[in-house]
């Protein structure tokens, strides 16, 4: 997901979901600064935004990929991001939202899955330069060997 996302972002391709009922936002003025200084970036990761008087914004469309994820909560991350002096100086401070949009968006233990979806999935993980851990290094794959399968059962 990161590696299409960050595609996308290159080829300015992301998706973005127009949001149904527009979501008013009161920002701090810091907040609002930020915002206003990388709001062509953060238009470019699938936002729209528009400004309605004096720290309130008004977000009309979220990136497709949070899948109507709350878009108010995922501004705020990216302004946080935006925010910090470490990362202002960071040259990957992009890819650092981005993978984060993607793991905010991945698929999480406990939800259900179509077979369809799966093998989808497992489509992508394949196809992906390094499948075996997320963006920021937590694992998404486990191998089990017969061995390890056997003594679940109490079979040596």
């Amino acid at each position: 997901m990161f590696e299409e996302l960050l595609h996308q972002y290159r080829n300015g391709t992301i998706a973005s979901q127009n949001l149904l009922f527009p979501l008013s936002v009161e920002l701090s003025v810091f907040q609002s600064q930020i915002l206003e200084k990388y709001m062509d970036r953060i238009e470019e990761m699938g936002f729209s935004l528009r400004h309605f008087g004096g720290n309130t914004w008004v977000i009309a469309a979220i990136p497709a990929i949070s899948k109507g994820g709350n878009g108010q909560d995922l501004l705020l991350d990216v302004l946080e991001r935006f925010g910090s002096e470490k990362r202002n100086n960071d040259s990957g401070i992009l890819e650092n939202i981005i993978a984060t949009m993607a793991c905010k968006a991945a698929v999480k233990s406990g939800d259900q899955l179509s077979d369809t979806e799966i093998q989808g999935l497992l489509e992508k993980m394949a196809a992906a330069d390094l499948f075996s851990h997320c963006p920021h290094g937590r694992p998404v794959v486990k191998i089990f060997n017969a061995t390890d399968i056997k003594k679940w059962f109490h079979r040596t």
